[in-house]
């Protein structure tokens, strides 16, 4: 139930919740298992012939989850200050999503928002303690007394503060974990290939934080550059990448796991409920496009203009390289390509480090034309001397 007394449900498959609990160890999932019967609506289906503690997952499960509240705990007590209480420079870059959400809160909802996850997080953590001292949820309100706490907190305090004083009382307290934990088997990981095990975790989080988001982004784009790495250099380069990949988990011949082509197919076959998985990696693979189109022309014309002021310049390759590099966003790259033999943005994209992709990524997501980079005039004195030079070496 809502503050405002507005009843607010969330609605399930049994499939979807059955992740929710039984594999995932979401922990707002196991507390539904230990209600009071006062508090039981109506109950089709006994969950606890199913539920079994995995107590490596529990692990896990309630520190992202403890992490997860308070992140977004800190970036809607930074917004919160920068809409009411603004500093020379913003204390948070929120992403496009974040703004729309904070854009639709007033600052008691925001104030409101960032305690609770502060109270979700340390929850989570006090439930994780519990089932691994007992096996069972027996206080569902330990968290009352700090709410109590959060609720007399002034709102014009920084958000160093609240870390200070709630951040490290959920980190002492997750401090108390086993960490003996013996994890079991995971069938679904089991049967798919190894280099898509992160895209499939990032997939499972919680899909309202924006993090996560950008997080399946660039795994996707890494998908990308380890596909493009391939020695094939067809359209469909991703086959050696999958060759074995029908069934990690046997070598049978027989076996009736899928066997994709090309990357598209692997992700309708590893994930088929996430339409929009496939469609953010034809995304990122057309703007991985671009990105490869705009380095190799920058670099082509840099060639050229290099070419040219060498000869009415006089400088070395490099130091005419730098010298027109240097002005542009994307310098590493276009300077980093003209010490490399292949000079092939394609290549260079693909073994870059991250820092240096992101920049181009950044670069292009704001559509630059082509640069036109200058070639420096002739002048008399330099023509001449060059003349001289020629005669002199025909002379000789």
């Amino acid at each position: 139930m809502t503050d405002d007394g507005r009843v607010n449900l969330t609605i399930f498959s049994m499939e979807s919740w059955r992740r929710w609990l039984v594999k995932e160890h979401n922990l707002q999932a196991i507390a539904c298992l230990y209600l009071f019967p006062s508090n039981v609506l109506c109950n089709l289906y006994d969950w606890s012939k199913e539920f079994v503690l995995d107590r490596k997952q529990l692990r896990f499960s309630a520190l992202r989850k403890a992490s997860s509240s308070f992140n977004r705990a800190r970036i809607y007590w930074l917004a919160m200050q920068d809409m009411y209480y603004p500093l020379a420079q913003p204390r948070i870059k929120l992403t496009a999503e974040d703004t729309k959400a904070m854009v639709a809160l007033t600052r008691a909802e925001a104030v409101n928002k960032s305690k609770k996850m502060i109270a979700h997080g340390i929850r989570t953590v006090l439930f994780a303690l519990q089932l691994f001292s007992t096996g069972q949820l027996s206080d569902l309100k330990c968290i009352a007394a700090t709410w109590k706490e959060l609720l007399l907190e002034q709102d014009d305090q920084e958000w160093s503060y609240f870390s200070q004083k709630y951040e490290t009382r959920w980190k002492a307290l997750a401090e108390q974990f086993p960490y003996d934990c013996a994890a079991l088997a995971d069938p679904e990981l089991l049967s798919m290939p190894t280099f898509l095990h992160r895209l499939h975790y990032l997939v499972n989080l919680p899909s309202f934080q924006s993090s996560y988001q950008q997080g399946i982004e660039r795994e996707l784009f890494g998908l990308i550059r380890l596909e493009r790495s391939s020695p094939n250099d067809t359209q469909d380069t991703s086959t050696s990448l999958i060759s074995d990949s029908s069934c990690s988990s046997c070598s049978s011949s027989s076996c009736s796991s899928p066997s994709p082509t090309n990357m598209v197919h692997l992700l309708q076959a590893y994930f088929p409920k996430y339409e929009i998985v496939k469609d953010m990696y034809l995304d990122a693979t057309r703007l991985f496009d671009s990105m490869v189109n705009l380095l190799q022309t920058d670099y082509n014309r840099m060639l050229d203009a290099v070419t040219a002021n060498m000869k009415i310049k006089g400088t070395k390759f490099g130091q005419e390289c730098a010298i027109l590099a240097k002005p542009h966003t994307h310098y590493t790259l276009l300077f980093g390509l003209s010490k490399t033999s292949h000079g092939s943005a394609l290549q260079h994209l693909i073994s870059c480090p991250w820092t240096h992709f992101e920049i181009l990524e950044e670069y292009v997501l704001q559509n630059p034309a082509p640069i036109v980079f200058p070639i420096a005039e002739a002048t008399p004195s330099s023509t001449e001397q060059s003349a001289s030079s020629s005669l002199s070496f025909a002379i000789v």
